[in-house]
């Protein structure tokens, strides 16, 4: 079995528990307020996580990974949002201290394009905009293809007993702390003014 086929069947149950959790508040999305919240939300957990990855994914392999930063994405949405807020960034985190462990770090990050077209179109038919799209828009046409380079990266790792097993303990950690992040995660007040994003990044 291929490693990302063990991450896949051992991940299982998060996944679904983390997307249970989620589309009911996409579902929930009534304004451009709502979403930016939202969006603040996703950005507290996305951008200390691959700060961590940055830290010791092998880029050799993954040489586009840079242009696989979500953070930034989510940081533009925002600014064409308009939106004026405060950013508050999750403190808990799964543990990243090797290239194994970013991998699976990766693999609920990257993971989150694939899901990102049909989220796109609800909010979309919610908002009646395509202002602050590009997060959920992945890599658009290239997004499959994208996907398949990273689980082909990940699969290498499969050659060494204790790499693959760090992959799907830190996969399933960050499920995990993701779903914990949003259940206690406050979404901060919305305001909606004529500046850009006060972007500290």
């Amino acid at each position: 079995m291929m490693l990302i086929d063990r991450v896949r069947a051992a991940t299982y149950a998060l996944h679904q528990s983390l997307d249970n959790l989620m589309i009911p508040n996409i579902e929930a999305i009534r304004s451009k307020e709502d979403y930016a919240a939202l969006l603040l939300q996703l950005y507290g957990f996305f951008k200390p996580v691959y700060d961590n990855t940055d830290r010791f994914l092998d880029t050799n392999y993954l040489p586009d990974y840079r242009s696989r930063r979500k953070p930034e994405w989510i940081l533009n949405d925002l600014k064409d949002l308009e939106v004026n807020h405060t950013i508050h960034l999750c403190e808990h985190l799964p543990h990243i201290d090797s290239n194994a462990a970013a991998c699976g770090a990766l693999y609920v990050l990257e993971g989150s394009t694939m899901g990102g077209m049909i989220i796109k179109k609800m909010i979309h038919e919610k908002l009646h905009s395509d202002d602050g799209l590009t997060f959920f828009s992945g890599y658009g046409k290239q997004t499959r293809e994208r996907w398949n380079v990273f689980i082909h990266y990940l699969n290498d790792i499969d050659n060494h007993k204790e790499a693959s097993e760090m992959v799907i303990q830190t996969a399933a950690a960050t499920f995990m702390f993701f779903k914990e992040w949003l259940q206690r995660s406050k979404p901060a007040a919305i305001t909606f003014l004529h500046r850009s994003t006060p972007a500290d990044y």
